[in-house]
């Protein structure tokens, strides 16, 4: 099942709560900064999104090559679902 758009607008903002992120931010940030190729995964419980997990791309510059890395943002539980282990799980 992916993330629905609305229910990690409303994720994200509940455990970041001075963020107050909109749709347009959402875009800006996965579409015009990273090209649609950020991701962001969840964890539920039954139908209800309860964590969340994004992930950009990035290159660690090694010295003779470069590697194709993620690098894990706005990663989360809600506060009513902390403490089970989700995070770990989701990490």
């Amino acid at each position: 099942m992916g993330v629905d758009f609305d229910d990690y607008k409303k994720a994200h903002n509940s455990i970041f709560k001075i963020t107050a992120i909109s749709r347009e931010w959402i875009h800006w940030w996965f579409y015009w900064v990273h090209k649609g190729n950020a991701r962001v995964y969840g964890a539920y419980l039954g139908d209800t999104l309860v964590g969340i997990w994004g992930v950009e791309p990035r290159v660690l510059f090694n010295k003779d090559k470069n590697i194709n890395v993620g690098r894990c943002f706005a990663t989360g539980i809600l506060e009513d679902h902390r403490r089970q282990g989700l995070f770990v799980a989701l990490s």
